[in-house]
């Protein structure tokens, strides 16, 4: 009975249970809305690259849904018992395969193949490897489908002598184990060239009783009279045509060779330079009677073929003239071998006039034509079978990888799952004491990382690398930050990386996408940039009030509270201001100072608090924690429920359908603590504690640390609290609340008791003592 179609919401989207090999048949039925992706990247799917060449049919780069439809259609079309459907590295039963259909016929008639070159004959199932293992397969029989025939392959020596003269006249091929040999294609290129060659032999043949032929004019002596025809053919034409043109303009026969800038560009110590401008020179300088004479300067370049044409050509002529050639007896040459140059011209050669006539008539005339025809048409007989052999490694790999392709496109069961690694995942980081296993190669981060940043999810790029002798190893990967803390998490931090091979990397934070990663780190986001701000504002207000107090210490004050001139410093006693002396000097006049300065703020805020109620105070620092906290919280959660695991997905090329929202549990998926192994014992007691104690003179120190801090701090107190006033006018100055005083009528600071603020005495009223 079939499984029914079920739908499980797995990370808040219902997806297609694909358990078993039954429940690879709805993938036909479910409307491609309803799977998670509809169309994935070949590349950086960690799996066996040849499955996803037989998926991806139109070659793209690119697996879609109706090429996964097609897979499995093809799948459950061959295979009749499924089930070993999904199981890793499973041998394929010969009983599975459906041999009903013609394909599935062929399918197995090629696997038993396999297994009888490989002497296993009685085998009931064959791996990937075996299928694979192209060398062994063909070595086990003499046939191997490529219909090549190499001279090792045959047993008797004078057809291994024939294979071998056939690739040296027309070259062979190679076949599938490496070897040259001859296929059909070759053998009968060398007969057809052994045949015209021979046809050319016997048209150049005089016949007995015969002095000579229209193709040997001169009898035998034709060929050696050729030789130097040959080379002076076109010259000598170029001679006469040159010559016709001068007896109509006589500035040709006294026309340069070379011009002036050609003469002067030539390199006369370059021979090679020298004898290619000889080449291309005329034969000897145009005569307007159209008369070779070979007393005049001749081109040396043709002196040996004109030397030939004189002793071996002229004599025969009626003129018997050596030391001239006219247009005439040129004509009568030219007509004469006309038929001898025609036959020279059809001259097949080559390696087929090295092995000679009577090897080539003997081959042709035998029988090893068509013995090695014989061997290669029987090794063409098994062709089909074993071009079977590629659908046969498709099938091995369907059962094995299909269901998981299903599993990481229709449904992302794998993606969730702890316990397994999906195909889009390529290893597991480990940094900052915490294992991230949502790993996914990039091949271009700054278009990756486009689209990651609308994830919402802090993601960290990071260059991954290892070493291998001479040769270095990289690739780049991004991993999401889904639970704990971005604290320690830098451009620059190191870590180990493990691919799903068990291969260790080392890896390195390139760059960071920068988002929270819980609800309690987006809280404190803002106060830490409030800190941040509190604390710069804070050291820009010590050095403030430090300057002031220095300043106030230094110099005499007159009523109105301004800065008389300082009195000179006292020459020091050490003339080495950079002495141990004077650097202790400095630091507790400076430590003074600062404390002074802190104990006089601590005194005004101190004093400032006291005038107000207790509860108001708790009531404005929870109002300012609220609005802090509550627009943080509510922003945070905003932002970490739009977290989108799938946007990571797609910017890796992936088309995807359902949105994968990131939750805090989902999260702990991703990112982890590992726990340590079971029986593990824990010693809570920090070892630092007794190690310190063994450090002599420890608690002496610290006594005296903690109590000279101590004195430093009542000091400072007892010092700020004798300077508040001045401090408050120091402290209002820099926060800009003087002049706010004033306008509201308040003074700036307190007025002593018994004076006002313009320091005037005070006036008895009636009815008061002292008064009138």
């Amino acid at each position: 009975m079939a499984s029914p179609l079920t739908l499980q919401k797995l990370g808040g989207s219902y997806q297609l249970v694909v358990s078993g090999p039954d429940d690879l048949a709805h993938i036909q039925t479910l409307d491609e809305a309803l799977w998670m992706a509809t169309a994935i990247p070949a590349e950086g799917l960690t799996c066996d690259p040849v499955f996803l060449g037989h998926v991806d049919t139109n070659g793209d780069g690119r697996i879609r849904s109706d090429e996964i439809r097609a897979a499995q259609n093809w799948l459950f079309g061959v295979l009749r018992e499924r089930s070993r459907v999904g199981l890793a590295d499973s041998a394929l039963l010969l009983s599975a395969i459906d041999d009903s259909s013609e394909e599935g016929l062929a399918l197995l008639a090629a696997a038993r193949r396999v297994l009888a070159n490989l002497d296993l004959r009685e085998a009931g199932e064959i791996t990937l490897q075996q299928v694979r293992d192209r060398k062994t397969l063909v070595a086990g029989g003499a046939s191997n489908g490529d219909g090549v025939i190499p001279p090792a392959a045959a047993r008797k020596p004078e057809l291994r002598g024939f294979i071998e003269d056939v690739i040296t006249a027309v070259g062979g091929v190679e076949d599938v184990n490496g070897e040259i040999g001859v296929n059909r294609d070759k053998l009968k290129e060398f007969i057809s060239g052994a045949m015209a060659h021979l046809a050319w032999i016997d048209r150049g043949r005089i016949p007995e009783g015969e002095q000579a032929t229209e193709v040997m004019p001169w009898g035998p002596d034709t060929v050696e009279a050729y030789a130097p025809l040959q080379t002076l053919w076109e010259p000598v034409d170029e001679f006469y045509a040159i010559s016709s043109l001068a007896a109509l303009d006589a500035r040709l026969t006294d026309r340069p060779l070379l011009d002036d800038g050609q003469l002067a560009a030539l390199n006369k110590a370059d021979p090679a330079a020298i004898k290619e401008i000889a080449a291309a020179a005329p034969l000897a300088r145009p005569s307007p009677e159209g008369i070779l004479d070979f007393e005049t300067p001749i081109n040396a370049h043709y002196a040996k073929a004109v030397d030939g044409l004189r002793h071996k050509v002229l004599f025969r002529l009626p003129t018997r003239d050596r030391n001239q050639l006219t247009r005439e007896s040129w004509e009568e040459i030219k007509n004469t071998f006309a038929a001898h140059r025609q036959w020279q011209s059809a001259k097949v050669g080559g390696a087929f006039e090295k092995l000679g006539e009577d090897r080539l008539r003997a081959y042709l005339d035998g029988d090893l034509p068509a013995r090695l025809r014989k061997m290669i048409s029987a090794d063409e007989a098994v062709a089909m079978e074993l071009e079977q052999v590629r659908n046969l490694e498709k099938l091995l790999l369907y059962q094995q990888w299909l269901m998981e392709l299903v599993n990481n496109s229709v449904s992302f069961p794998r993606f969730y799952d702890p316990t397994q690694r999906s195909m889009v995942e390529v290893g597991t980081l480990v940094m900052d004491g915490r294992r991230f296993t949502l790993a996914v190669r990039v091949l271009d981060r700054k278009a990756h990382k486009q689209i990651a940043v609308n994830s919402h999810i802090c993601v960290m790029y990071l260059e991954i690398s290892s070493r291998r002798g001479e040769a270095t190893e990289t690739f780049e990967a991004a991993v999401a930050v889904t639970s704990g803390n971005t604290t320690r998490l830098c451009v620059g931090k190191k870590g180990v990386f493990f691919t799903k091979d068990g291969r260790e990397w080392d890896a390195t934070v390139a760059e960071v996408i920068s988002n929270p990663v819980s609800l309690g780190e987006a809280v404190k986001h803002p106060f830490r940039k409030l800190a941040e701000f509190v604390a710069r504002q804070w050291e820009k207000l010590t050095s403030s009030l430090y300057t002031q107090t220095e300043k106030s210490l230094g110099g005499a004050m007159d009523s109105a509270g301004k800065q008389l001139q300082a009195p000179p410093p006292a020459a020091s006693a050490n003339p080495n201001p950079t002495s141990k002396s004077g650097a202790t000097r400095d630091l507790l006049v400076g430590g003074g100072f600062a404390i002074a300065a802190l104990g006089g703020v601590f005194a005004y805020v101190t004093k400032t608090l006291s005038q107000v109620k207790p509860v108001h105070v708790i009531a404005v620092l929870l109002g300012v924690l609220a609005l802090i906290i509550v627009p943080a919280a509510v922003a945070a959660i905003f932002k970490l429920r739009r977290r989108n695991l799938s946007m990571i997905l797609e910017a890796c090329g992936w088309a995807m359908n359902a949105p994968m929202h990131l939750t805090r549990r989902i999260g702990r998926l991703f990112t982890s603590v590992p726990p340590a192994p079971a029986g593990t014992v824990y010693r809570r007691n920090d070892m630092v504690s007794s190690l310190l104690r063994k450090m002599p003179g420890r608690s002496h120190r610290f006594l005296a640390w903690f109590l000279g801090l101590l004195l430093a701090i009542v000091l400072g107190c007892a010092l700020g609290h004798a300077l508040a006033p001045r401090f408050e006018r120091h402290l209002l100055g820099l926060l800009g609340l003087q002049e706010h005083m004033k306008d509201t009528g308040r003074p700036a600071a307190e007025p002593k008791s018994g004076t006002h603020g313009n320091s005037s005495p005070a006036t008895p009223s009636k009815g008061q003592p002292g008064g009138n």
